[in-house]
């Protein structure tokens, strides 16, 4: 990791592949909240809470690629007495009356509508909808270009991969990995991987 230049206002966590990292980057900088940005790689053995602190940031994204470790990180981070943002595109549509959690990241063109509830560290990737009272638990994922119908309830830590689409009133359990181009028009349990049209356990 290379040292920190003049204290940063905002740190993003990255990991290795630093892809959403760089786009939440983008967002911020798009947005105009923060001056000096600084992008951390961590992984499961550094004390990342320990470094940002000494680096003086008072404000966090983590943009990691894992829901469960992107909520974990988000965790810590808070209980050390960090402030966290969230990244929204300013090409996002999100409803007036939408409950964005903290520490999400919302890419262009992601369609959020009325009576819509995210957890915290939630991250949406481009194009997206997600309807009306849809509740989407903390660290869940959903892909770019997924569409989720009305009133559908996505478990903590669930992740949605590409282009996945999901029947109204349906639920997604915890720890859920749907993916890509599967077509959910029933419930899936806590833990299941789901694939195909319809979208079946696979495991």
């Amino acid at each position: 990791m290379s040292p920190f230049s003049p204290q940063p206002d905002l740190i993003i966590f990255a990991d290795a592949q630093g892809t959403l990292a760089i786009i939440a980057a983008e967002i911020v900088a798009l947005c105009g909240r923060m001056g000096n940005v600084e992008l951390v790689t961590v992984n499961a053995e550094d004390d990342a809470v320990a470094l940002v602190k000494a680096g003086g940031a008072r404000h966090f994204l983590v943009a990691v690629e894992s829901g469960p470790h992107r909520l974990d990180l988000f965790h810590k981070a808070v209980a050390a007495g960090l402030t966290p943002v969230s990244a929204v595109h300013p090409r996002a549509v999100i409803a007036a009356d939408a409950i964005i959690g903290a520490g999400c990241i919302i890419a262009a063109g992601v369609i959020v509508n009325p009576g819509a509830r995210l957890g915290e560290a939630v991250c949406i990737g481009i194009g997206a909808t997600i309807d009306h009272h849809c509740n989407l638990g903390d660290g869940v994922t959903i892909g770019s270009g997924c569409h989720l119908a009305g009133g559908v309830t996505v478990g903590r830590g669930s992740e949605l991969r590409l282009g996945v689409v999901v029947r109204d009133h349906t639920a997604i359990g915890d720890n859920v990995i749907v993916r890509a181009g599967a077509v959910v028009v029933s419930s899936l349990p806590d833990g299941v991987i789901a694939d195909g049209i319809p979208a079946r356990c696979i495991d």
